[in-house]
């Protein structure tokens, strides 16, 4: 079994299988037999001229030759469209069956013919019929075995076999050559004369034998049987063309290049190494090389799907074009000198450009045309670009050699080439496929428009079908899931870019992806049609499972207004579709943002010296040496920490609270539109909308939720707010420079004197002093590789699985590292993860798991394989972990330690998921995809796993020095890290309750604001009322934190309490496994984590799964045991 890479099929586990099989071979040699013909009959050109035409000067009998040669081009596009009816309408065999038919016996008829010595010119009007009926059949046999082969291979094997088709054609080519060649050479010139040059056309009613043999033995593509089950083949075909009309014409102009360059490259050219046109003597081996030269392209290609197999197919056309087009004119000045090192090298140059052409070309082709017309359309261009300008090419270039000399050949050949690359250009634009050889991202406009034409495909199938009586669960929502799984695997590459791409190009096309993609099932789940089709077959289901899935799809139905009456509804939708766009703005801000501060090395005294020195060098306006810091975590944490200057700690945090200030309207307009879409829906506020989905239910439940921990919480948190106080006037005073009054604060307040700027310096200080901690010394025992890899182990003897690295999975940086994850016990595949770890321009700028593909079983098959075809789940962590420096590895601090953890666990979460439906898969808000538990549930597993990063079992297993002497973390050490669990606990979970609160108020009301007595608020006036009244810390006047806040704009809206309330009962979750008799990381308690929790995902409800966990209802006494609350 392997994962497909093509596109459409991505994550999905298939059978594995070769490219080169029966169904290749069987399409394969009838390929080969109409280029065995054509081998034959350049190769004999004059001795046909001989034969089949009056006594005249040798050359014009050789283009008296061609031009029976050309006859064959005029019926082409006859046989194109004859045969793509046959293999658009009743099957892809049924027209190869025809093809085949039509070559074979007219081939061994023309062995057959009388000469015009003794039948005169019926010799030659035989001849040319036979070369008419020759046509119709190369009019389809090509397009209809490439579209057979292609459509019979493996997601990423199309493009190889589409270019091994090609390899067919020369290989026919050559055998046709190689044949006359070895005869000529067997026999004596009178007997080829004769009867010699017939055996060579009749050796090819045995290949024709065979394949046809072959061709009765095969099936039909899983594709095609899939559009015509489906009713995609009822289409009008000429309506169907009409819609293709544009595409069809420069197709043609693509086409162009590939019957032309082989014709003059490969087989007109034999007639200039031979010298018959010019009267020159032959080029001494020249016919023996040409022959040989018939393999260079092939051998070409073959070296591609050795080495390179994911070449870019529209990168190898393009640069194949472009190499033909310069290399035309200085090639047939070699050939022009007649000896045959010019004539090799001429030739293998030109062999290069055919062979870039041809590796990609059939793709191109074959993914340029939808399946129901895929087969005539390929054979209209095709046939009609080989009729009109490559079967007069030997004409043509024959002409020109003998009027003005070998070298004015080159110009047709320029000329050709030329065209066909300014009509790729125009292909792909029209398409809108930008260049691949130009910026990043470039398939991501034409990957959507792919994308969304199959999902409205498949959903107006489900809606067609539906009309037919007794609709059943898997017609209805087991289609839609489907649909819905599809679509989810093909948009990561769409989507990915935005987060992890260099190239702005990209990340805007790919960022304007995921908007269209979350417009079109945003779409979709508002459709009253579809609506009324699922809620009447909603006591369908069969299962819990499909019980589950009925009830989300419908609920995801009314949250889109499917309830409301028609203009309600369409002003809902309008609102949700403005409210998006916004989103979607907001949130590329926020991931373009590269804002730094220049801070001279003074200002960063305290900071680490290896710190400092990894930092980038920006030139001071007075030519003093200035560091670029960073407003990303990475830098910002350890300056908020560590510098000692209050002022540098005030830029910094000044800066970062500035952030992104275009932001602020673009919120501004979206809380006000989200409470009015809330109120047309009939809830209070977008808050109450929202919890309605969440385990919490309601807003009133989430408010009680963050008052009651507040509560719990204050003592703690003023007790730590006057010890920290008290340490800033203790530096204060031990230093004059620093000293400041501390009248203004209100003498009731704990945190006197303290300010936003000073909690972390503070908190890390006095964490240093009362716990010795040093984060420089302990990190020293988290190489990032080391620490990534045993951390895995835990997870892999925790949770069953087996997690192998692999280079073989493509990857989107050379920097990231992918891995295979396998039950252990079974072998079975699980999923695929991914870890991108290290910072870039343009990059995510946090650690977060995105998922790439969610977990599903198909109801209807894939692409048109067997049904049951599961999908595996894929994720990615994105983090941004500082790089090593000064001949040190990457080291983790211990809060990116645990973070790491935490989101291991997620990807836990992810890969352990076993479901038959993607909207019941992992997800979060940073994918369009529709999917995941509930938000309040979400953080619950990899809180519950977090938890452990501090406990001395894992630190024993995880914890080892850099420097590879295997030493560990002392005891003394691990009760210190155990202890910085609650340390400053009330300070710490105060801030998380701060934003919870803002985050619920923000969503509870429409702007301006009113919050403890207080009315007409701003944002940034409600933010420093709720901060400094939950955390009793200064805030910054006039903070633009917000504008920055990805989790207003990400899908977190109303739902940022859910960190606290999953941290609740993640320590319920902990405590009992702690408590477990076979220990908390044993096996069997990772089996129950793993059946209970981890495993059904969003087949169950939250509560549902904690309660079959715990065996009783949850509670928060465990979290404050935890916290070290009374």
């Amino acid at each position: 079994m392997a994962e497909s890479s093509d596109p459409e099929f991505a994550g999905v586990q298939v059978k594995e299988e070769r490219v080169v099989n029966k169904k290749f071979v069987a399409a394969a040699l009838g390929n080969w037999l109409e280029w065995y013909d054509f081998g034959v009959y350049a190769a004999l050109a004059d001795l046909l001229g001989q034969n089949f035409f009056p006594a005249h000067d040798a050359s014009v009998q050789v283009m008296q030759s061609f031009l029976a040669f050309a006859a064959g081009y005029i019926s082409r596009p006859v046989g194109g469209i004859l045969i793509g009816v046959i293999g658009d309408r009743l099957g892809r065999k049924y027209a190869l069956w025809t093809s085949i038919l039509l070559m074979m016996f007219p081939t061994f008829l023309i062995g057959c013919l009388p000469t015009y010595q003794t039948a005169g010119w019926l010799s030659a009007v035989l001849l040319v019929i036979l070369r008419l009926l020759q046509g119709i059949a190369i009019g389809g046999e090509y397009v209809s075995a490439l579209v057979f082969s292609m459509e019979h291979a493996p997601g990423r094997h199309k493009t190889i076999s589409g270019a091994l088709m090609s390899v067919s054609v020369a290989v026919g080519t050559f055998s046709g050559f190689g044949v006359v060649v070895l005869m000529r050479n067997v026999l004596s010139t009178a007997a080829m004369e004769s009867v010699g040059w017939r055996i060579c056309f009749w050796l090819g009613l045995i290949v024709g034998v065979v394949g046809v043999v072959l061709r009765r033995q095969v099936a039909e593509p899983s594709e095609f049987l899939e559009a015509q089950q489906s009713g995609q083949l009822s289409q009008p075909l000429l309506t169907a063309l009409w819609a293709q009309k544009v595409e069809i014409l420069l197709m043609i102009g693509v086409e162009a290049i590939t019957p032309v360059t082989w014709y003059q490259n490969f087989i007109w050219i034999q007639q200039v190494y031979e010298g018959t046109l010019t009267a020159q003597a032959p080029v001494p081996g020249g016919a023996e090389l040409n022959t040989c030269m018939q393999l260079a392209p092939s051998l070409f290609m073959i070296g591609i799907a050795t080495c390179c197999r994911n070449f870019n197919f529209l990168t190898s056309v393009r640069r194949g074009m472009a190499l033909l087009a310069v290399l035309a004119i200085p090639a047939y000045l070699l050939f022009d000198l007649r000896v045959f090192w010019a004539a090799f090298l001429s030739q293998s140059a030109l062999a290069c450009g055919g062979g870039l052409i041809a590796w990609g070309n059939p793709y191109l082709m074959h993914s340029s045309f939808p399946v129901e017309i895929r087969v005539i359309a390929m054979g209209i261009s095709y046939n009609l670009s080989a009729a009109l300008l490559g079967g007069p090419t030997p004409y043509i270039c024959s002409q020109l050699a003998v009027n003005f000399g070998i070298l004015s050949a080159s110009i047709w050949l320029l000329f050709i080439a030329s065209l066909s690359y300014v009509c790729v250009w125009l292909l792909l634009r029209r398409q809108g496929r930008p260049a691949p050889d130009g910026p990043a991202g470039c398939f991501v406009p034409r990957g959507l428009k792919v994308l969304t034409e199959e999902y409205e495909r498949r959903i107006a199938r489900l809606v067609s079908g539906a009309q037919c009586p007794g609709a059943s669960f898997a017609s209805t929502f087991g289609l839609l899931a489907d649909a819905d799984g599809l679509a989810s695997l093909a948009s990561v590459e769409l989507t990915l870019p935005a987060l992890v791409s260099g190239d702005s190009e990209a990340r805007a096309a790919s960022a304007d992806a995921k908007k269209r993609l979350s417009d079109m099932w945003s779409k979709t789940y508002t459709r009253l049609d579809l609506y009324q089709i699922l809620h009447a077959a909603k006591d369908s289901a069969a299962s819990e499972e499909e019980e589950r899935l009925v009830k989300v799809v419908l609920d995801k139905f009314r949250q889109a207004g499917c309830a409301l009456k028609a203009e309600e509804r369409e002003e809902l939708a309008s609102l949700d579709r403005r409210c998006k766009e916004l989103a979607f703005q907001a949130e590329q801000n926020i991931n373009e943002d590269c804002s730094t501060v220049d801070l001279s090395v003074e200002e960063l005294q305290g900071c680490e010296e290896s710190f400092i020195r990894s930092l980038p060098d920006a030139s001071g306006s007075n030519g003093s040496a200035l560091k670029r810091c960073s407003l990303k975590a990475p830098v910002l944490q350890p300056i908020m920490q560590r510098a000692h200057s209050s002022a540098t700690r005030r830029r910094m945090l000044e800066a970062s609270h500035q952030r992104c200030a275009m932001n602020g309207p673009l919120l501004e307009e979206l809380l006000s539109l989200r409470h009015q879409a809330a109120q047309r829906l009939g809830f209070g506020s977008h808050a109450e909308r929202v919890a309605s989905q969440k385990m919490a239910g309601t807003a009133e439940a989430v408010r009680l939720f963050c008052e009651d921990m507040v509560q719990r919480l204050r003592p703690l948190r003023d007790a730590e707010l006057l010890q920290l106080s008290s340490r800033k006037q203790e530096c204060e005073a031990e230093t004059a420079s620093r000293k400041r009054k501390l009248d203004d604060e209100p003498p009731e307040s704990p945190a006197r004197g303290l300010n936003a700027w000073d909690i972390s310096y503070y908190l890390d200080l006095v964490q240093r002093e009362e716990l010795h901690l040093d984060d420089a010394k302990v990190k020293e025992f988290f190489p990032l590789e080391g620490t990534i890899q045993r951390i895995l182990e835990v997870y892999s003897q925790l949770l069953g699985l087996k997690f192998e690295r692999s280079a073989e999975l493509p990857v989107w940086h050379e920097e990231v590292v992918a891995f295979e994850v396998k039950d252990s016990q079974s072998g079975r595949l699980v999923g695929h993860l991914y870890l991108d770890q290290f910072p870039r321009d343009g990059k995510f700028s946090h650690q977060m798991i995105l998922p790439l593909a969610p977990a599903f079983t198909s109801t209807s098959g894939i692409g048109g394989r067997d049904e049951g075809v599961t999908c595996v789940p894929a994720c990615v962590n994105i983090s941004n972990f500082a790089r090593s420096e000064g001949g040190r590895p990457a080291l983790l601090r211990l809060s990116e330690m645990k973070t790491l953890f935490h989101e291991l666990g997620h990807a836990m979460h992810c890969l352990c998921t076993e479901t038959r439906f993607s909207i019941l898969s992992w997800a979060w808000p940073m994918v369009p995809w529709p999917g995941g538990v509930e938000q309040d549930f979400l953080e619950v597993p990899s809180m519950a796993l977090e938890k452990f990063a501090g406990e001395p079992e894992l630190l024993h297993r995880v914890a080892r020095h850099f420097s590879g002497d295997g030493s560990q973390l002392d005891d003394q050490t691990i009760k210190q890290i155990q202890a910085l669990e609650r340390f400053m606990a009330g300070t710490q979970e105060s801030r998380l309750f701060a934003m919870s609160i803002f985050d619920l108020l923000l969503h509870s009301q429409a702007p301006p604001y009113s919050f403890d007595g207080k009315e007409g608020l701003s944002i940034p006036e409600l933010y420093r009322l709720v901060f400094e009244k939950v955390t009793s810390l200064k805030q910054l006047p006039n903070s633009n934190f917000s504008s920055s806040w990805y989790h207003l704009y990400i899908g977190y809206d109303a739902g940022v309490y859910g960190y606290a309330w999953s941290d609740v009962f993640a320590a319920d979750i902990f405590e009992s496994m702690r408590s477990s008799q076979t220990g908390p990381l044993s096996a069997s308690t990772g089996e129950r984590l793993r059946s209970e929790i981890l495993g059904p995902c969003a087949t169950k409800p939250g509560n549902a799964m904690l309660s079959g966990f715990l065996g009783r209802e949850p509670s928060v006494d465990a979290w404050c045991r935890f916290k070290g609350i009374q």
